[in-house]
């Protein structure tokens, strides 16, 4: 009887039916085979307290499986020298008894016995290859011991041993994100949630994969689903606070994170985010507490190194840095933060004047960002598609372009302030905004709304602009300023500048919609551009992708710059040039310059660091840890320092060296 019980428990497990097994199981408990099949089905639920009760109804008894019960139950109150010494009386008793063999395992894992429980799990899935949890028990093993392939096959054999095991599901889907395939790790919790909705758990990881794909919308739901839930789930608050971080929210990822680290303050994942957050936030000596922090909780964990190798370079100690990050292998770090090292190394390197040796560090955090989730999922063709929409419009004589005469005063309050990405845009929209009469916003998505919508047009864009009418520029001009408004929390108070690099490549939209915009154009040494680019960490997108290789780096620019010189000269205003070079140099009378055309009195501009910090909660782009800063020049002629690299590339770049001035 308890025999065909047992099988017929497992049948129904095989099925799905984790409910009706228990249910099953719970009807012959005065049989010690059923009795130890619940034991062990409740354990491997995480479901200890009720595990506890089967174990205690056993653990009086002389058999094998009254002393396994025994183990478990001193597992549980921590002593884990009496729960291995019960199981081994059940081995010596039952040699090759599964279920002791499983919690030896247990016993001899938290113990810091590793390779010792492996072995055990190994016999024990041996000894019962249909025992579902002991192949749950090996996964977890086989997954601290960093063989995550290993462990994704063990916990596979655990989910189709027991389809209905959440826990076993949940640990398959953990296990196959941190193997780097998250895709799958989502395809599993799915299937976990569609059985329980509200399984915390799942949600809360699912919310991690998904925000690791860059589903932030989708991600932020489930998260705060988790959080209804359990608004005490420490790591749902974490990986919000990842989140907001992500999109910006400088206010909203602190608070959550500060939430993360009320709860479980021991959490270091959760200060390394802090540490990162208040640094990029530019509040340093809140920085450095975090960071202290997270010392107190593990003073040996990489990621707190890495933060703290940041805030060294931010005090100008680079070779603190250096010193600091040679002492780490990067070897053993996931690879994320086997990218940011490399990069972090790269950067101090850099700064201690050691050019060669810092290509070769930025190179190898360019190949493990090359190879991301994020990077795989981008189009590597969609930025040359674009470049050719482009050059086929403008051969066509850019169609659409001109504005009547009864729009031509549209724009009139507007400058869009563009250049090549690492040029000085930040430097010159941070100095312009501290002036009264101004409004700035800091990478805005508000001419890409419009892009977009025309992109749903009849013809491609940027062709669709042949077919705009009065009416339908109309309403992409009221598409343009609702964005604004909505970013600036009503109407600017005079000039608005609209500052994104790359928008000189929407010149002709702009033309068309705002021709009485002005348009201040930031040029830089293209050397010292290139080789800036291939020096930044960026978050992935489809023209980012292409600054992995300073060869990538040089092409993707001369590609651009092509563009511009074509769409500058068929321009029907003109386009004011600051060069970086003279910006630094003598900040004052180049932002004259530039308050000349835009109508502004430079008297009122005010360029001290903290002033310039001041006109934003954060900084949105990669120049934030200058903005801070008095203004310098340490980085104009920097590519100086790598000729060698980047001699073999000058022939794209010719062109523009010369255009702009820079000498051959």
């Amino acid at each position: 009887m308890p025999q065909s019980l047992l099988h017929k428990a497992r049948e129904l497990l095989q099925h799905g039916d984790l409910e009706a097994a228990e249910a099953l199981m719970r009807e012959s408990l005065d049989h010690e085979p059923v009795a130890v099949g619940l034991r062990d089905l409740l354990v491997a639920e995480r479901r200890d307290e009720e595990a506890a009760d089967i174990a205690h109804l056993l653990a009086d008894g002389d058999s094998p499986e009254a002393a396994v019960s025994r183990s478990f139950l001193a597992f549980r109150d921590g002593d884990l020298p009496g729960a291995l010494q019960a199981a081994q009386q059940a081995l010596a008793a039952a040699p090759g008894l599964a279920s002791a063999l499983n919690h030896a395992g247990r016993a001899l894992h938290n113990l810091g016995k590793g390779q010792d429980a492996l072995r055990a799990f190994r016999q024990a899935t041996g000894a019962d290859p249909d025992l579902a949890w002991a192949w749950h028990s090996r996964g977890h093993a086989e997954r601290a011991s960093g063989d995550t392939s290993a462990a994704v096959q063990s916990f596979r054999r655990a989910v189709s041993l027991s389809p209905g095991s959440l826990a076993a599901r949940h640990d398959l889907g953990i296990t196959l994100s941190l193997a780097d395939r998250p895709r799958e790790a989502l395809a599993v919790f799915d299937e976990l949630l569609a059985r329980v909705p509200d399984h915390a758990g799942a949600l809360v990881d699912s919310g991690l994969t998904l925000l690791l794909l860059g589903r932030l919308d989708e991600a932020q739901h489930r998260l705060e689903h988790a959080i209804g839930l359990d608004p005490e789930h420490a790591l749902a608050h974490l990986y919000l606070g990842q989140l907001y971080n992500e999109r910006t929210d400088t206010q909203a990822a602190l608070a959550h994170l500060r939430r993360s680290a009320e709860l479980d303050p021991r959490d270091v994942e959760t200060w390394i985010e802090l540490t990162g957050v208040l640094e990029q936030a530019n509040a340093i000596d809140e920085a450095i507490e975090a960071l202290r922090q997270g010392f107190g909780a593990d003073p040996q964990h990489p990621g707190l190194h890495l933060e703290g190798a940041k805030l060294e370079r931010r005090r100008n100690d680079s070779a603190a840095a250096v010193r600091r990050l040679r002492g780490l292998d990067p070897r053993s770090m996931p690879t994320r933060l086997q990218q940011q090292y490399w990069f972090e190394l790269g950067l101090n390197l850099d700064r201690e004047n050691q050019a060669d040796a810092a290509i070769q560090a930025l190179e190898r955090g360019n190949a493990l960002a090359r190879r991301s989730v994020r990077s795989r999922a981008v189009d590597p063709d969609a930025l040359a598609r674009r470049c050719q929409a482009l050059e086929a419009w403008i051969d066509a004589g850019m169609p659409g372009a001109t504005a009547p005469d009864a729009e031509r005063s549209h724009g009139a309050g507007l400058c869009f302030l563009v250049g090549f990405p690492r040029s000085g845009t930040t430097l010159v929209d941070t100095s312009l905004a501290t002036h009264s009469g101004v409004a700035a916003l800091e990478e805005p998505p508000t001419l890409d709304q419009v892009v977009r919508h025309l992109e749903r047009a009849s013809l491609p864009y940027p062709a669709a602009l042949a077919g705009l009418d009065a009416a339908g520029a109309s309403h992409c001009r009221e598409r343009y300023f609702a964005a604004a408004r909505t970013l600036l929390g009503g109407d600017p108070p005079g000039l608005l500048i609209d500052k994104m690099p790359l928008r000189f490549l929407h010149a002709g939209l702009i033309q068309r919609l705002f021709p009485a915009a002005r348009m201040v154009f930031v040029a830089r040494h293209p050397c010292d551009v290139v080789l800036s680019n291939f020096m930044q960490q960026y978050a992935v997108n489809e023209t980012n992708i292409h600054f992995d290789t300073l060869d990538h780096s040089a092409r993707t620019y001369a590609r651009i710059m092509d563009l511009w010189a074509r769409l500058e000269e068929a321009l029907e205003r003109p386009v004011h040039t600051v060069r970086y070079e003279d910006l630094v140099a003598n900040p004052g009378q180049a932002l004259a310059g530039v308050c000349r055309f835009l109508d502004l009195d430079a008297g009122n501009l005010r360029l001290a660091g903290a002033d310039r910090l001041a006109t934003r909660d954060r900084v949105r782009t990669s120049s934030y840890q200058q903005v801070g800063e008095e203004i310098y020049d340490r980085a104009a002629g920097r590519w100086t320092r790598y000729r060698a690299h980047l001699d073999p590339l000058m022939s794209p770049l010719r062109p523009h060296m010369e255009r702009y001035g820079y000498g051959v």
